[in-house]
């Protein structure tokens, strides 16, 4: 299950964890509707993801699980 690891609430970007291990860095830009205030580590993500010359990158990024205590 692809999970959120990490999340920036100064530059509004993260990392999620995916299922096989990668890790796949995000941003505001990416985020489907989301309030970023809601996000927690732990959260489920779905996401599409990107190739780009720095790495992976996920884009329509939704999180299905919100925990009480945020990041």
């Amino acid at each position: 299950m692809d999970r959120l690891i990490k999340f920036h609430k100064r530059h509004l970007c993260g990392r999620i964890l995916g299922e096989d291990g990668r890790e796949v860095l995000f941003d505001n830009a990416s985020l489907d509707g989301l309030n970023t205030r809601l996000l927690c580590v732990g959260d489920k993500a779905e996401f599409e993801e990107q190739c780009e010359e720095r790495g992976l990158r996920a884009r329509k990024v939704r999180f299905t699980m919100f925990h009480k205590s945020p990041v």
